[in-house]
């Protein structure tokens, strides 16, 4: 798919031109998050202590528009984390499963699902991707962060 999607500030609703396969427009609804923003705010919600949360989804992986997510937050590791990368054994992690519904028919049953853990900087180490018909596992092989820019004294996603 092929398009250009644009939200209002402040959560307002936005909307989606698909140019490819074929050209059409949809409504986006209000507080529709992109996908680093979706991200941020799964992380936020696993260092509030929350153990669930809801967000609707454009990622642009279907043409009717958004997704909505059900996120369950599994479970906190604290630092020091058992991984085999040193940059991401001294941040905090979370263990989440996500369920993405189609908006448009209320059906119960997901789409697909994800779970990983992810690093309060965003990484996710380990992912394992459910599609009903067949599924994925992936596990983070090499990781190779860009050096901090010196204006920066901590990176950190921001909702």
């Amino acid at each position: 798919m092929t398009g250009e999607a644009h939200m209002r500030p402040r959560g307002g609703a936005g909307s989606v031109h698909y140019t490819a396969p074929a050209p059409h427009d949809v409504a986006l609804p209000a507080g529709t998050l992109f996908p680093v923003a979706h991200t941020a705010a799964v992380i936020a919600a696993g260092q509030a202590g929350q153990g669930e949360i809801a967000p609707i989804l454009f990622d642009g992986t279907v043409d009717s528009g958004a997704l909505g997510t059900y996120v369950l937050l599994l479970g906190r590791e604290a630092p020091p984390v058992a991984t085999s990368f040193p940059a991401l054994a001294d941040l905090p992690a979370q263990r989440v499963h996500v369920a993405y519904y189609n908006l448009a028919t209320r059906d119960m049953t997901p789409l697909f699902e994800t779970g990983m853990r992810y690093f309060t900087n965003g990484v996710a180490d380990r992912v394992d991707m459910d599609f009903g018909q067949f599924r994925m596992a992936g596990t983070l092989r090499e990781l190779r962060l860009p050096p901090v820019p010196g204006h920066c004294a901590t990176p950190r996603l921001r909702p």
